[in-house]
């Protein structure tokens, strides 16, 4: 009634009710200004409570209209504020689980992949399976400013090292026997250098392993995995526990050699490296191409699993394997680790499985090349004599005279396989492993050395004089055809001059003095950092 009564008087200027609603409606105004941030469902409170209350305050003196209104006001302040800062805080606890969540994952790629840190330092365990043996490796890396260094776990060793005789393959008919060896190495490896508790462990067979049936390898390999996840080390995945490719093997062993030399400043390692590594059970020769080495293209395609590329892992084709992938990147990084890396060329790899030199004295002994059945009875023979006859056996077993394809009869190696364009005066070979035993045994190593500098005309002149020899009216098969052997492969297979300087060593001399043997687990353990 009210209302109405008002609506129905004449009005003179501005009636008074109007000038109420005028106030309000400014004052609404206001308000929806200060609740642009309020929900619809907020917003529908108000327009369906609106009718109720409307009335009443336009019933109350302006007053008590100014009173209300700013109670109105206050509230939907304050609960505009109450909002914000749920926002606020929601958007803080968020930023902060973020923050931590990024904090944690940084901390694990400092640890798994390096970093400049000086306080994080990475360590790897490589078990090498080898034919005659097992050995173990710790290596402790640094990255500083980008470039990799090693550090001693050791003194006056660089790397801690143990073994134990037999290799895998001997326990082929007992798997389970092997478990023993295996677990000694890491025991020793975990109380030998504490600080590498709980790094990547990883066991790499090499040509015991590839020589026997591959169901009684995988059984040797199945029990090599479980040794390593009960013991304190990592075994981040089975792939770690595998036979090595002979060639594989050779890169890695050419990768060792390629970092340690980075370091050198002598005249002979101002020359890139082909390396020679003669194991028991196969031999591998790996070099990098000098910068313009001329390879037809027909070689190229025949011989392509020969070559190691070496371009970046985001410029390898989207078809390769993620494995074959690292390998090129690995390789493509190595100029980043050390400046040694001096020729654009891809990495030439080749193993010959069956050429190591147990393998070598039984192909010569026992199996017949070309028809012909090889022996060394030289007891009947002049002393004159012993050697062209164990020289010619050599030869023979070495198959010198079979064709490998190429454009060029110069580049074939032995056993018809591709030596590619190797010169080798533009080259310093580094030879190891059973080439050291030879030369040690020989008188070629002054005692207490590790690594000598000799020629092939050294290894013939030892050669001839071992073949010459009888003790007790018996000659000494094993020297001789040993020495013979290893003469024949460096200057027949490889090419070596007779005269060229060529390094034999057992260990490698890093950081001062710091000594780690010749062994291609360090490239495998830097293949890891990647």
């Amino acid at each position: 009634m009210y209302d109405e009564h008002h609506r129905q008087q004449p009005s003179h200027g501005i009636d008074v009710t109007v000038k109420r609603r005028l106030e309000l409606s400014s004052m609404k105004a206001e308000e929806e200004n200060v609740m642009d941030d309020f929900t619809p469902r907020d917003a529908s409170w108000a327009v369906r409570n609106e009718p109720a209350f409307l009335p009443g305050l336009l019933a109350m003196n302006p007053i008590s209209v100014t009173v209300s209104s700013m109670r109105t006001k206050s509230w939907k302040l304050l609960r505009s504020c109450r909002e914000q800062a749920v926002r606020v805080a929601l958007l803080a606890l968020f930023t902060l689980l973020l923050v931590g969540v990024l904090i944690n994952f940084g901390s694990r790629r400092l640890v798994s992949r390096g970093s400049g840190s000086l306080e994080q330092p990475i360590f790897k365990v490589v078990l090498d399976a080898g034919s005659t043996g097992t050995r173990i490796h710790v290596f402790k890396f640094r990255r500083r400013d980008g470039d990799i260094t090693l550090e001693r776990t050791a003194d006056p060793e660089m790397t801690f090292f143990r073994k134990v005789d037999g290799g895998l393959s001997a326990y082929k008919e007992n798997p389970e026997e092997a478990r023993e060896g295996l677990e000694w190495l890491l025991k020793e490896a975990s109380s030998g250098v504490p600080e590498a508790v709980g790094c990547q462990a990883m066991l790499l067979a090499t040509a015991g392993l590839r020589l026997i049936r591959p169901q009684a390898a995988e059984k040797l390999l199945q029990v090599s995995r479980r040794v390593i996840r009960d013991s304190p080390f990592t075994l981040v995945r089975d792939e770690d526990v595998a036979v090595l490719d002979g060639s594989d093997e050779g890169l890695y062993m050419w990768r060792s050699v390629d970092f340690i030399y980075g370091a050198h400043s002598s005249s002979l390692a101002s020359k890139p490296s082909a390396v020679v590594d003669l194991g028991g059970g196969s031999v591998q020769l790996a070099y990098r191409m000098l910068k313009g080495s001329q390879v037809s293209p027909s070689d190229r395609n025949k011989f392509t699993d020969y070559l190691r590329p070496t371009f970046p892992i985001e410029a390898a084709a989207p078809s390769t394997s993620s494995e074959k992938r690292m390998k090129d990147y690995f390789l493509a990084s190595a100029a980043s680790i050390r400046p040694q890396s001096m020729a654009d060329g891809p990495l030439y790899v080749h193993s010959w499985l069956g050429y190591g030199l147990e393998a070598a004295r039984q192909r010569i002994l026992q199996e017949n090349t070309n028809g012909v059945r090889l022996s060394l009875h030289l007891d009947h023979l002049p002393s004159s004599s012993r050697y062209q006859r164990c020289l010619a056996t050599v030869r023979a077993a070495l198959d010198l005279d079979q064709d490998c394809g190429a454009t060029q009869a110069s580049e074939c190696a032995f056993n018809g396989a591709w030596r590619g364009p190797l010169d080798p005066s533009s080259y310093t070979f580094r030879v190891f492993s059973y080439v050291f035993d030879v030369a040690r045994s020989n008188g070629l190593v002054p005692t207490g050395a590790h690594e000598v500098v000799v020629t092939v005309a050294q290894f013939r002149d030892v050669a001839r004089a071992r073949c010459a020899e009888t003790v007790g009216g018996g000659s000494l098969p094993w020297a001789c055809l040993d020495a013979v052997y290893v003469t024949s492969l460096l200057s027949d297979g490889f090419g070596i001059p007779d005269t060229q300087p060529t390094v034999v060593a057992e260990r490698l001399s890093y950081d001062k003095g710091g000594l780690l043997y010749a062994a291609w687990p360090l490239g495998a353990a830097l293949e890891r950092l990647e």
